[in-house]
C-alpha cells in the first residue's frame, strides 16, 4: 500500500516538472548536495533549494506515512501535577529495517527504531520508527505537501502543536487556561481522526 501511495506521489512531483525528461535534466541538478528541508526556527521549507532526489525521498516517506503512519498526540498525567503533559509523535511500522531507516534518513530525523513484540498472528519479526515531539513537527512539515490520506491529520498535528505552544515549556506558573484548552482539543481531535 505505502509504495504505491509513494509512487503517487513521484508522479505528482514529476507533473511539477517539465513533461520532457531531457528537459528535466537540464533544469534540475540532479547530482546536487541535498539540502536540509526545514530551518531550525521551523519556518517553511524553501523549495527552490531542495534537490529533486530529496523531493522524491520526501515523496516517498510520505507515502510510507500514508500507508503505515500514525500521527498521534500522547496524554500523560502524573502524580502532583495540575495538568497533563501532551506529547506530539509519529509512528511507522514496518517489517523491513531498511525501509524504516530510509524514511529517517529521508526526514532527517533519529533513527529510532524499535522491535515490537512478536504475537502468534505474525508471520515476521516487526517493527517501529517512533520520531517524537520536535523531530515528529519537522518530519510532518516536510512531507505534509505529499501526503494524501493523512494530510487533514498532520495538518491538526501542526496547528496543535504551534498554537497549543507545545515547545514552550510552562515554568512555575504555568500556561494560560486557553493553552491547555487547545492542547486538549487537538489530542481529542486526532484521536476521532483514526
Amino acid at each position: 500500500m505505502h509504495l504505491f501511495l509513494g509512487m503517487l506521489h513521484i508522479r505528482h512531483l514529476h507533473s511539477l516538472y517539465a513533461n520532457n525528461g531531457a528537459q528535466l535534466e537540464k533544469k534540475v541538478n540532479l547530482t546536487s548536495t541535498p539540502t536540509t528541508p526545514m530551518t531550525t526556527d521551523g519556518s517553511e521549507v524553501n523549495h527552490a533549494r531542495v534537490s529533486l532526489a530529496q523531493r522524491i525521498e520526501h515523496a516517498y516517506a510520505a507515502g510510507v506515512v500514508d500507508g503505515e503512519g500514525c500521527i498521534y498526540y500522547s496524554k500523560t498525567t502524573m502524580r502532583g501535577r495540575r495538568n497533563p503533559t501532551y506529547r506530539l509523535g509519529l509512528s511507522i511500522g514496518q517489517n523491513h529495517h531498511g525501509l524504516l531507516v530510509r524514511v529517517a534518513r529521508a526526514l532527517d530525523v533519529p533513527p529510532r527504531i524499535y522491535p515490537v513484540k512478536r504475537t502468534l498472528g505474525m508471520n515476521r519479526d516487526a517493527e517501529v520508527l517512533q520520531i517524537g515531539d520536535q523531530h515528529a513537527l519537522k518530519a510532518l512539515q516536510t512531507i505534509l505537501p505529499y501526503l494524501t490520506r493523512k494530510k487533514p491529520e498532520a495538518a491538526v498535528a501542526i496547528a496543535g502543536y504551534e498554537l497549543g505552544q507545545l515547545r514552550v515549556h510552562p515554568g512555575p506558573q504555568g500556561h494560560a487556561p486557553e493553552i491547555w484548552a487547545i492542547r486538549e482539543r487537538c489530542y481529542k481531535k486526532l484521536q476521532k481522526m483514526k
